[in-house]
């Protein structure tokens, strides 16, 4: 579906062409206290659906930690935890002239001069050659700096339309609550003073700080996911990492609305911006993305308050209970504890019980931060013990009781992430399982038929997440490809030959009671209750056929 122009409530307000809508969406007021004009969808959406996404954002800018790892036109990224890219032989050259920027190909290099490069980069040049390393707070590498150096370079050139300009300069700057930090102010200040110095526009200064404070108040943080190619071992348990190379801005997306708790949630494929469905949507809903994820009121607020002034959602008015005073204080300590402190012991084992036991005698559910963390840390060091059977315990309480109760719910990808840990953690052929403590007999013969079933989410799951062109699907559809495909076309071709075989439990009746019963009594033998059909069918997206 094109972009759509529709009516707004405020006025006729177009959909940008560059943004391309799989739903129809409006402009429209915002039912938020003071947040203005709001993205709405006219139609129903279904959980992990493409609302939109915006190709090529070309105020996507590299940060200076991934600069020489990630190609500044197409995003590749290869670094010693992974890479996005395909290609075996990949690798980055810097660009001759400035030194800065690097790509991973002659023709990725040809386009990004063509489109924006040739324009910045003798601004880039003239300034580092006066201030290379970056003096003081501002740096001329750091990102921030270099999208100030973009928009600039592009606007005084002419590249960037009228209508464009328009939406830029329309951005809402941060609020004044950042005027009391006197690093941010010298940080502005010193931006100013080096674009000043160095002529790099026409604009009047007072044109370009509403740049810069409009910027720190609607970026947005890139992270790619990719496959992680770190060697496997019991510490290096997540198959995939989600790398932080840099930060964009993007006027439309900026006008999505904050929610604590959003039924919607961005994601980078390169340089495209995607914004998919965290849930299912009601027609005629608001979208709106998470600005600052934490568990804690306290530190949402915190977070929030440079963008939004105090939040005055549900999930703040009437937030879940949260340990105070002493215990918070202890439990604090223990899960922000650093070094030695917070080696994978079996006496950090022990403090970490304990604080779940102190937990549930004050009377705090599941959802109370800080659950998650005291449960995710106390994997950590069954993990250091080798301890198989503690490991899966752990993680199953994790992925099936924990995280289902957080509010703010965890989003869909750090859903993922958990659901893969959990389908390796029954893999019986995993190279890291030889090195713990066994598993009884009773949990290695429910492992390979969970583990198959759980592999097969995992895939759904992530085709739900990303789009089919990227990278982490084709990953995963190759590996499930190598390590399943030909056992589920036979299966096919030859009709089932028990209850257990490999067919997608979501495809047939029995295939679903055979994954519910061993599922529970997985459940039961880890000490947890059983659950419920839809709570095992269902955790986190409605399935293909599921019943």
């Amino acid at each position: 579906m094109t972009a759509i122009a529709l009516l707004a409530l405020s006025g006729q307000h177009e959909i940008p062409s560059r943004v391309n809508c799989e739903v129809a969406l409006q402009l429209a007021e915002s039912k938020i206290p003071g947040a203005g004009r709001g993205i709405f969808v006219l139609q129903d959406v279904k959980e992990g659906a493409l609302l939109f996404e915006v190709p090529d954002v070309l105020f996507s800018i590299i940060s200076k930690e991934c600069i020489a790892t990630t190609c500044d036109k197409c995003f590749a990224h290869k670094s010693s935890y992974g890479q996005t890219d395909p290609r075996p032989d990949i690798r980055f050259t810097v660009c001759e002239t400035c030194n800065v920027v690097y790509y991973c190909s002659d023709a990725c290099k040809q386009a990004a001069w063509d489109a924006y490069h040739k324009f910045e980069c003798p601004n880039l040049l003239k300034i580092l050659s006066t201030v290379p390393g970056g003096e003081g707070i501002a740096d001329p590498r750091s990102e921030e700096f270099r999208t100030m150096i973009r928009i600039l370079s592009l606007q005084d050139a002419g590249m960037i339309s009228d209508k464009d300009w328009e939406e830029i300069m329309g951005l809402r700057p941060q609020t004044p609550m950042l005027d009391g930090r006197p690093r941010f102010i010298r940080h502005i200040g010193e931006m100013l003073a080096l674009i000043s110095e160095h002529e790099i526009t026409k604009l009047s200064m007072a044109d370009v700080e509403k740049i810069i404070r409009a910027y720190f108040n609607n970026r947005s943080f890139i992270q790619l996911w990719t496959p992680c190619t770190l060697p496997l071992t019991n510490q290096n348990r997540f198959r995939t990492v989600e790398v932080p190379v840099g930060e964009c801005l993007e006027p439309f997306f900026s006008m999505i609305n904050h929610a604590c708790d959003p039924n919607c949630v961005w994601l980078s494929h390169g340089r495209t911006l995607q914004v998919r469905a965290e849930r299912d949507i009601a027609a005629g809903e608001e979208i709106t993305i998470c600005y600052g994820w934490s568990e804690t009121l306290q530190d949402r607020q915190i977070k929030l308050a440079g963008w939004i002034g105090k939040c005055s959602c549900s999930i703040c008015i009437n937030p879940p209970r949260e340990p105070t005073g002493r215990l918070r204080d202890q439990i604090t300590r223990l899960v922000t504890a650093r070094g030695a402190a917070a080696t994978p012991s079996q006496a950090r084992a022990i403090s970490l019980q304990f604080a779940i036991r102190q937990m549930e005698r004050a009377g705090f559910g599941l959802n109370a931060w800080p659950n998650r963390h005291l449960y995710s840390q106390l994997f950590r060091c069954r993990v250091g013990q080798y301890d198989g059977p503690e490991m899966l315990k752990t993680w199953l309480k994790l992925y099936y009781f924990v995280e289902p109760a957080m509010r703010p719910h965890e989003c869909l990808s750090n859903r993922n992430r958990s659901l893969a840990v959990l389908a390796y953690l029954l893999d019986l052929n995993d190279p890291t399982y030889a090195t713990l403590k066994p598993y009884p007999d009773e949990v290695i013969k429910l492992a390979p038929y969970l583990y198959y079933q759980l592999r097969v989410r995992l895939l759904h799951d992530v085709r739900q997440c990303h789009s089919k062109e990227s990278y982490c699907v084709k990953f995963e559809e190759e590996k499930y490809e190598k390590d399943f495909g030909h056992l589920e076309r036979e299966a096919e071709s030859v009709g089932p030959r028990s209850e257990r075989d490999y067919i997608p439990y979501w495809a047939s009746e029995i295939s679903t009671w055979a994954f519910v019963i061993d599922m529970n009594d997985l459940l039961v033998w880890a000490g947890l209750p059983a659950l419920c059909d839809s709570q095992l069918l269902s955790m986190q997206v409605t399935m293909p056929g599921s019943v």
